[in-house]
């Protein structure tokens, strides 16, 4: 049907916008598409290739093409079967006129009530041959449900079914735990929590916030505990003080898990939450604490008592973990890294541990790398004091005097200083057999930089490099409390096995290839 376009215009004022008009141009170009609006001034005009603008006086006429609803009209009366409308349904989905389209699913279900594709539409589910709605499928089945459990003997009880015996149990408050009924409390316990401060948690970790009480006593002080998954933090700092370096050692043993084979949370420690004591100024608090903490092993030595105190810390693996440290004339920070440091040591002793010892070299090289992928720096080095020579655990300071300058270290660049050294074939860095017979007191800045690089490269050549190493040392081990034996042949020969299990050399190829790889891989960084 055509219109003057006087009456269009008229006509556009109360239409809404059909489906399939036409403009007429006065230039004779004709466009098909949806009038979107009219003016006296402007006609707007949507098509496939996006919304245009015409002035009024170029359009010449306009044929409104009939929209959805009209068409589902003129449809409709075409219909006579449950096909039909079923058609014409699916057609008025698509042409999203939905009310429509429900109309006609609903008349097709009505002329055959088992039209699939009119009952899936309009949602209805099939169920044991009979199709109702989800709900109504839902109510049967619960009845069906209710009926077969009836039959077997059982009780509702909340949203379960259960015997009558087991419902008497609940409805008393009793809980089933590993093939028993117990009580609440009875259960909790037998997951191995217990009750502290009036909340169940796991007994190790509630073990370390009671001795860390006895601690604070000890020491004549109080502090806060902060507690991460297998360690407890303990100090007289706030908690914005402990937590950030209890998320280091969070990062550490993530860090030490990836390269090892071992076991998971406390059943690495000793069973225990390892503890880390650290103390501020008040040196008091420290000293006052030795005392407690050294009468809980029985593998420290005469003498080691009093030679701690002269240190600014000291740990100890067995019979579990404990790292005691003081700030003692250095930044506070330091602590931060003296739990890092601490945490290498007592990770790498504690894993395959039989009551030997690992070599000096080893030992100091792994926890120092430990403080250095944890916060980038290396602030502590662990020596053997006189008295405290033969005991498992160092003591450590940063007082040590060399050529080789510890603000390098304190700076995150014992790579670069390291490299430099290599670079000048600097004499300190004397052959592997002469850093494998160093005790603790015996080693150097620029020794444990050397030890730091061989780890580096053990641990570069590839999963489980690291772990048949240290198990190879751990099997070779003199008695305690030796660490490093003495003859040379024998020293030799053990880490010729070392080496080879781990890499495939013996001690001298394995001496020579770090050195390249560490010149190598530095120089790419």
């Amino acid at each position: 049907m055509r219109f003057p376009t006087l009456l269009v215009f008229a006509l556009l004022f109360l239409a809404t916008a059909a489906l399939g008009d036409r403009i007429l141009l006065r230039d004779g170009r004709r466009f098909e598409g949806t009038l979107k609006s009219k003016s006296a001034t402007e006609v707007v005009f949507e098509t496939r290739f996006g919304v245009m603008r015409f002035p009024a006086d170029e359009v010449v006429e306009i044929e409104l093409g009939k929209t959805p609803r009209q068409e589902f009209d003129e449809r409709w009366k075409g219909c006579t079967s449950a096909a039909d409308f079923y058609a014409l349904g699916v057609w008025a989905d698509e042409a999203k006129i939905k009310a429509q389209a429900r109309k006609a699913m609903k008349k097709a279900r009505a002329l055959d009530p088992e039209h699939e594709g009119a009952n899936r539409w309009l949602g209805y589910v099939l169920h044991r041959g009979r199709w109702v709605t989800a709900k109504e499928r839902d109510r049967l089945l619960a009845e069906e449900e209710a009926a077969d459990m009836r039959k077997r003997g059982l009780v509702r009880h909340g949203d379960r079914w259960v015997s009558a015996e087991e419902k008497a149990r609940l409805e008393a408050g009793l809980v089933y735990h590993e093939g028993r009924w117990m009580t609440p409390e009875e259960a909790k316990r037998a997951q191995g929590l217990v009750l502290y401060d009036g909340v169940w948690i796991e007994a190790h970790r509630a073990r370390a916030q009671t001795h860390a009480a006895v601690v604070f006593e000890a020491a004549g002080t109080q502090g806060h505990v902060f507690l991460g998954p297998d360690f407890a933090l303990a100090g007289p700092f706030d908690e914005r003080f402990l937590a950030p370096i209890g998320a280091g050692l969070v990062r550490g043993r993530a860090w030490f898990d990836e390269r090892f084979d071992c076991p998971s949370g406390i059943d690495l420690l000793g069973g225990r939450a390892a503890e880390f004591y650290v103390w501020g100024r008040a040196d008091a608090h420290y000293l006052d604490s030795v005392e407690h903490l050294i009468s809980l092993t029985t593998t420290a030595p005469k003498g080691w008592t009093e030679a701690v105190k002269r240190t600014h810390g000291f740990i100890y693996w067995d019979p579990f973990c404990l790292s005691s440290a003081r700030v003692w004339g250095r930044p506070q920070e330091d602590l931060a890294g003296h739990c890092y440091h601490h945490w290498g040591h007592l990770l790498l002793n504690r894993h395959r541990y039989d009551g030997r010892l690992l070599p000096p070299w080893f030992d100091e090289g792994f926890a120092a790398l430990v403080e250095y992928e944890v916060h980038g720096r290396n602030a502590v080095f662990c020596l053997g004091s006189p008295a405290a020579a033969e005991h498992i655990g160092p003591t450590a300071t940063t007082k040590v005097e060399t050529v080789f300058d510890t603000k390098l270290f304190r700076r995150g660049i014992w790579r670069e200083t390291l490299i430099t050294a290599l670079e000048n074939g600097d004499r300190r860095l004397t052959h592997f057999d002469h850093l494998a017979r160093r005790q603790f007191g015996e080693l150097s800045l620029i020794e444990i930089a050397m030890s730091m690089g061989i780890v580096s490269w053990l641990e570069s050549r590839g999963e489980g490099t690291l772990e048949r190493f240290h198990a190879s040392l751990r099997k070779s081990a003199p008695r305690a409390p030796q660490r490093v034996l003495l003859k040379g042949a024998a020293r030799q020969a053990r880490y010729d096995a070392a080496f080879q299990e781990a890499v495939g050399s013996g001690w001298r190829g394995a001496d020579r290839a770090w050195r390249s790889w560490f010149l190598e891989e530095e120089r790419e960084r």
